[in-house]
């Protein structure tokens, strides 16, 4: 099987491709980036919504099921994907630092938990989205006002491979 995106077959292939991007650690994401996309190949119903959607536990399934997704990168994930209704945050270094938290502190999964629930409930109880809240202070720390600064990441041919 091929992903036609990747266009390689073979895990040494994706490492090979990772290590000409010289993005660093090519180790942990070719360990990573394959764990998912055998899990998408192979166990695709891990990655369904769940019918009674909580947010929280399918974040957590997802995390513990890709080897190098934590709460954190599942939770942007998760952003990326549902920005309007995503009841889940990336609780990055800029929202850890609103929180009092230096960005080398550890931060346990409970912790976690308990700062996310109080992010999610404090905007939800001023109807705005947790997830386009978090993006508006991120944009704000770039000193940008507009998300678009960063898009063209997504130009055809700016990420050579």
């Amino acid at each position: 099987m091929q992903l036609a995106a990747g266009g390689w077959q073979t895990k040494q292939e994706l490492r090979t491709q990772l290590e000409q991007t010289r993005i660093g650690l090519p180790g942990i994401r070719t360990d990573t980036v394959w764990t998912l996309y055998r899990c998408l190949d192979l166990m695709p119903q891990v990655f369904a919504m769940p019918p009674a959607l909580d947010w929280q536990r399918w974040r957590s399934r997802l995390a513990d099921t890709i080897i190098g997704m934590g709460m954190a990168k599942t939770s942007f994930a998760l952003e990326l994907c549902f920005p309007a209704t995503c009841q889940v945050v990336c609780l990055d270094t800029h929202i850890r630092q609103l929180y009092g938290l230096e960005p080398s502190d550890g931060l346990p999964k409970r912790k976690y938990r308990e700062l996310e629930k109080h992010w999610v409930e404090t905007c939800r109880s001023m109807s705005y989205s947790p997830v386009l809240v978090r993006h508006i202070l991120w944009d704000e720390k770039q000193g940008k006002t507009d998300t678009r600064y960063w898009s063209d990441v997504f130009a055809p041919g700016s990420v050579a491979v």
